[in-house]
């Protein structure tokens, strides 16, 4: 089994971490891995009130990890995800 471990700078934008997760575990495959690992809070970070609308997308947040670990064929370990 090849592990890819990525380490990534979150910021207050949710879209644009998702972009780059995806990128970071599609390189991963294509170099071969078989899982990869995020660090925690990958997908957000900012404070307490940059966090009140995206804290209860929580679900759909987790359905965006299943999906692109399904897609990719490689497992995913997104990290901690705050959940409200």
């Amino acid at each position: 089994m090849k592990i890819a471990i990525a380490q990534t700078i979150a910021h207050s934008n949710l879209e644009k971490n998702l972009k780059s997760i995806e990128q970071l575990t599609r390189n991963a495959k294509s170099q071969g891995a078989d899982l990869i690992c995020f660090p925690e809070m990958a997908y957000f970070s900012g404070k307490q009130k940059d966090w009140v609308p995206i804290a209860p997308n929580f679900e759909s947040i987790l359905e965006k990890f299943c999906q692109l670990a399904k897609s990719t064929g490689i497992a995913i370990v997104p990290g901690s995800l705050r959940k409200p």
